[in-house]
C-alpha cells in the first residue's frame, strides 16, 4: 500500500469517525461531509488505479430520495452510502451491504437495550454509524 493511499485512507477514517459522532449527537449527516467523503473516495480510486464507480451510487441516491420522501430513510444516510460506494468495487457491494445490515442490527439492539435501561437516548437509531463503519470497511477491502 503506497503512502498516498494510506494518507487518503487515514482521512477517510477520520471523516467516518466524525460522521459517527455527528449522527449519534444530532441524528444528522451534513451534505458537506458527504461531499468530502465522495471526493476522498474518488481520490482513493484514482490513486489506487481503479476507476470511480458511478452506477451503484446513482441507484442508491435515486432510491434514497424516494425513501426519504416517504420518511422511510434519512436523506443523509443515502448520500453517505452513495459517497462510499464510489470507491467500493461492485463485486464487494453485496457483502458490504450485509455488513452494514448486521452492524445496524447490532446498533439497533444496543440502542433498544440502553434506552430501556436509561430512557436518555434520542429517538431513532443513528444508522449513519453502521453505514460509515461498513463503508470504510468496503473501501479498504477494495484497495
Amino acid at each position: 500500500m503506497s503512502f498516498d493511499i494510506l494518507g487518503w485512507l487515514v482521512l477517510l477514517a477520520t471523516l467516518s469517525l466524525y460522521v459517527c459522532y455527528s449522527d449519534i449527537k444530532s441524528r444528522t449527516i451534513g451534505n458537506r461531509v458527504c461531499g468530502v467523503i465522495a471526493i476522498n473516495c474518488i481520490a482513493l480510486s484514482v490513486v489506487n488505479g481503479n476507476s470511480a464507480f458511478i452506477t451503484a451510487p446513482l441507484i442508491v441516491l435515486t432510491f434514497g430520495i424516494v425513501l426519504s420522501n416517504f420518511k422511510l430513510l434519512g436523506g443523509g444516510d443515502s448520500k453517505l452510502l452513495a459517497a462510499y460506494l464510489i470507491a467500493i468495487e461492485p463485486s464487494n457491494i453485496a457483502s458490504i451491504l450485509v455488513i452494514i445490515g448486521i452492524l445496524g442490527g447490532i446498533l439497533s439492539l444496543a440502542y433498544l437495550i440502553i434506552n430501556k435501561l436509561t430512557q436518555k437516548l434520542k429517538p431513532g437509531v443513528p444508522y449513519g454509524v453502521a453505514i460509515a463503519m461498513g463503508g470504510f470497511i468496503g473501501v479498504a477491502a477494495s484497495l
